[in-house]
């Protein structure tokens, strides 16, 4: 009885409010209601979700759906939206009782839609018919299959920036855009692109940013084209940050190029490569490199770490972990012998179930 008048009293236990549209008795909106009530003013984090069997299309649906989220969303600092039915029409409603009521208190922004084989697109309210760039104040952006036009949006001041796409996307971003919206988000900590197309139109040059802040950058399922342009974009001198990244190896000259000159500027602690050739060799690695992953590769043929003569730089790399990869004890001893001054501590081979011996070796 003691708690429970102690949960009563503590409104900020209540804000994290889940409805569900589709339920069809309607209880989930009673007891959604109970946790607005009881939250007592305080800001909501709102979670909507379709699932995939349920008919989020009929007028009753959606005018419950108003009825209960229009009143609060003036609290809303987290706005989650989740369907695995079609995107097109949750997206569509929420976003318009955005555009007529505002949201303006809503600093972390949810949004995932199945993958269809289409993406589906919405409109950022007031970023329609305007020439200029509608500035957005968000902290958290998160977009699964669902985008918008860049072209008319540019967010400010995110830590955590996220687009992934099941399916590419035949509406690429201009490599100014994403540009224009991380300048504008010195602090951002977390960025995250998958099978999203960028392209370069609006300029012959690529603009460098400078993210000091920056700490996760994951590029590992990005095309060649986008990868290069997004790498030549991003610049993080602060070693501070023990900036993580994740990236597809190609073996192109334009793209080892970029590798290059994306290493010698940025302090980076951990990298993890995946790559598509038939055996893999890296010609270059940052100089401040702690953390080597590499992940399903053949490394059978020494060197697997190598560097033009004249390009070699001091390594100082503490772990070394190799997951599903084929590798040979001598080319294992040759990319761990010329690490400077024998810092290895501790190296991990991690195998898959249909390898003898599966498990993970620690060398």
């Amino acid at each position: 009885m003691y708690w429970r008048q102690v949960a009563l009293n503590t409104p900020e236990l209540w804000t994290h409010v889940d409805v569900i549209p589709d339920t069809v008795d309607r209880t989930m909106y009673g007891l959604s209601s109970l946790m607005v009530e009881r939250s007592k003013g305080e800001m909501i984090h709102l979670h909507v979700y379709a699932p995939r069997d349920g008919t989020f299309r009929n007028g009753l649906q959606a005018r419950d759906l108003k009825k209960f989220i229009s009143p609060i969303l003036g609290r809303v600092v987290t706005l989650h939206l989740e369907s695995d039915t079609s995107g097109s029409h949750l997206l569509s409603l929420v976003m318009g009782l955005w555009e007529k009521i505002g949201i303006a208190a809503v600093k972390h922004l949810f949004i995932r839609v199945p993958n269809d084989s289409s993406v589906s697109y919405f409109n950022i309210p007031g970023g329609r018919g305007s020439q200029r760039p509608s500035h957005i104040h968000l902290q958290t952006l998160h977009l699964q299959n669902a985008t918008l036009n860049w072209r008319l949006v540019t967010f400010h001041n995110l830590v955590d920036f996220r687009l992934g796409h099941t399916v590419d996307t035949t509406a690429p971003m201009d490599i100014v855009q994403l540009a224009a919206t991380l300048s504008a988000s010195p602090k951002l900590a977390i960025l995250k692109l998958c099978n999203v197309s960028i392209d370069r139109w609006l300029t012959t040059e690529t603009p460098v940013v400078t993210l000091d802040s920056l700490q996760v950058l994951n590029l590992v399922k990005l095309d060649p084209e986008p990868l290069q342009l997004v790498l030549s974009a991003i610049d993080q001198p602060n070693p501070l940050a023990q900036l993580s990244v994740g990236l597809m190896l190609y073996d192109d000259e334009w793209s080892l190029a970029q590798y290059r000159a994306f290493f010698s500027r940025c302090h980076i602690s951990t990298l993890y490569l995946e790559s598509h050739t038939e055996r893999l060799s890296l010609p270059c690695l940052p100089s401040g490199l702690s953390h080597l992953i590499i992940f399903q590769s053949d490394l059978s043929q020494p060197p697997f770490i190598y560097e033009p003569a004249g390009q070699s730089q001091p390594r100082a790399i503490v772990y070394v972990t190799l997951v599903s990869c084929v590798v040979t004890l001598e080319g294992l001893a040759d990319g761990c012998g010329r690490n400077d001054e024998q810092r290895l501590r501790r190296g991990e081979i991690w195998t898959t179930g249909s390898v003898s011996g599966s498990g993970v070796q620690h060398i």
